[in-house]
């Protein structure tokens, strides 16, 4: 494709708000969703939507960027936002270069660590996107039937660890949104939140993202946490596995 054609302008700068509104109605009901299935231990589709609507957080972070930035959307960027990967990962991108410009005055070592977590969370989010597609089709290898759900209802023990891994990775995703949402309304240019600001404090967005916050210390989804991370490494090598077949 020629430079010109991917310069082309896709969704001009004045309909951005419209498509957040959009996506963000999206969103929430893929979120709607997730939370019914989850309920109804419906955990393969709820592994599916939540996934879903991590993919539509990125593209709604990315839209919101050129919208913060007065800019329009080129077929450049509309190209990348077919690609599963690319919208897992490009809100973690965006929060590095956040983190960066905000760690600015710390040691080369404290900017490292930084990289190195957003490093290791895009892994975790590549094994999802394999993760969802185990959710979504039929998979026969060595002789064996492998869906997440056969892989995960030989017993109750695996069945309630992939309860747990559902109930974190959604409220997880939930947090992302609602954080999105308020670097949209409250952000500055580059999207950082002044959580001193009194147009923050009183966001009720920002109320929710605190709750988050102060629920994970909580010893209750500590256990929730453990569960969520011993199922994501026992997906993790499932993936290994069908990668390497």
């Amino acid at each position: 494709m020629s430079k010109s054609n991917k310069n082309k302008i896709i969704i001009k700068h004045k309909f951005l708000d419209n498509v957040l509104e959009d996506i963000h109605n999206h969103i929430a009901n893929l979120l709607l969703r997730s939370q019914k299935d989850l309920t109804n231990e419906d955990y393969s589709f709820c592994v599916i939507s939540t996934i879903l609507a991590l993919e539509e957080i990125g593209k709604y972070e990315i839209f919101a960027k050129y919208q913060r930035e007065l800019k329009d959307v080129p077929l450049r960027e509309m190209e990348k936002l077919t690609k599963h990967e690319y919208k897992l990962t490009i809100a973690l991108d965006m929060e590095l270069e956040r983190e960066v410009k905000i760690l600015k005055n710390k040691t080369p070592k404290e900017i490292k660590e930084v990289i190195k977590t957003v490093e290791y969370h895009k892994v975790q989010l590549r094994v999802l996107n394999i993760v969802k597609q185990l959710a979504m089709y039929y998979n026969f290898d060595k002789g064996h039937t492998i869906t997440l759900e056969k892989h995960f209802m030989k017993n109750e023990i695996t069945k309630n660890n992939l309860g747990h891994f559902c109930l974190v990775l959604l409220e997880l995703v939930y947090n992302n949104f609602n954080m999105a949402v308020l670097r949209k309304q409250c952000g500055n240019i580059d999207g950082i939140i002044d959580k001193n600001s009194q147009l923050v404090k009183q966001n009720k967005n920002f109320e929710h993202v605190t709750e988050y916050a102060k629920r994970i210390n909580t010893k209750k989804h500590k256990v929730s946490l453990h569960k969520f991370q011993s199922t994501l490494l026992e997906l993790e090598k499932l993936v290994s596995y069908l990668k390497s077949g």
